[in-house]
């Protein structure tokens, strides 16, 4: 395996939206003068765990943290980010963890609070994307207060934060989820990810939106920078004018194929959630949208898009 050095420079080249996170990675690996808190910080190295049928991820309860995250943690004097990752996926869960990917699966900066003797600083982390074998029985140690296999569709419910968020778009090439579409293998498609809302009424009815082309759930693509709510509440401003709490997440579907607006091959990934309206803020933006309420079996005969439909499936029956 490269350098890290190396390895982080290659994993700017795939990520370029995360240039700016690469950069600090890359000051902090030189030494380089960073801001007194970045500074007061150490590497940490960690894995993405799933399963070999692709379908789980692996997470620990953190003691410490009270979280639901990924194994992972300090490195020992002189060992490697990878060597590390692999050592901590045996120690806090017994498994024996495989190198899936030989580049970075994702880095994260992120901060640790302050615990008794030790003060607050900031973890560097290099995430590393790994397989292991699902039916071999975990090994719950101190560090944590559980270990569990989940969904990779029901992540969303343990941990809801960028980070974690991020990390099961990335798994989605890899993983088994409903397909829509035919797949080309010669084809070049462009990934967009989009997040939805499954919003109902006070007699539980499906708000869709119309459009000339037919009839969509609420939401749209991510935006740089975006959180999954961040999208969700944006979209349904944009589409409705409505603020809009986010709920349950429902799950995650793929189309591949060519799209009537893009008129390209695309990847279309889609997250669902539950979601309540809490009031109407302004104008819609997109007054070529128009909300109308459907039962949930009527939504989803309506739906243009088959994995939509699915998604409305998946909620309510």
């Amino acid at each position: 395996m490269e350098s890290l050095s190396g390895l982080i420079e290659q994993y700017g080249k795939e990520y370029p939206r995360e240039a700016e996170k690469v950069s600090l990675f890359l000051q902090f690996l030189r030494g380089e003068e960073l801001s007194e808190e970045l500074s007061r910080g150490h590497f940490t190295g960690s894995a993405w765990v799933i399963n070999r049928e692709r379908t789980d991820i692996l997470m620990t309860h953190h003691a410490k943290l009270n979280l639901w995250l990924q194994p992972g943690g300090h490195l020992d004097e002189g060992e490697g980010a990878l060597e590390g990752a692999l050592r901590e996926v045996k120690e806090e869960t017994g498994l024996t963890g495989r190198l899936l990917k030989e580049s970075l699966f994702d880095l994260d900066i992120h901060l640790i609070p302050a615990r008794k003797s030790d003060p607050a600083h900031y973890h560097f982390d290099i995430r590393f994307f790994v397989e292991a074998d699902s039916k071999t029985d975990l090994a719950v140690t101190e560090e944590s207060h559980d270990l569990k296999w989940i969904p990779l569709d029901q992540v969303q419910l343990y941990n809801r934060s960028d980070s974690i968020l991020r990390m099961v778009e990335k798994t989605v090439p890899f993983a088994v989820s409903p397909v829509f579409g035919s797949i080309d293998k010669e084809a070049d498609y462009r990934q967009r990810v989009g997040v939805y809302g499954l919003i109902c009424d006070e007699a539980g009815r499906v708000a869709l939106m119309k459009t000339f082309r037919g009839y969509f759930l609420p939401g749209g693509g991510i935006d740089e920078g975006e959180s999954h709510e961040d999208c969700l509440k944006r979209e349904l401003i944009e589409e409705a004018g409505w603020d809009v709490s986010m709920g349950d997440y429902i799950g995650l579907s793929h189309f591949f194929g060519i799209t009537p607006s893009k008129k390209l091959p695309m990847q279309l990934s889609g997250h669902y959630y539950r979601a309540e309206r809490t009031g109407k803020s302004v104008a819609p933006v997109e007054e070529d949208h128009e909300v109308e309420w459907f039962k949930p079996e009527e939504a989803a005969q309506l739906l243009r898009l088959d994995h939509q439909a699915w998604a409305v499936r998946k909620a309510f029956f």
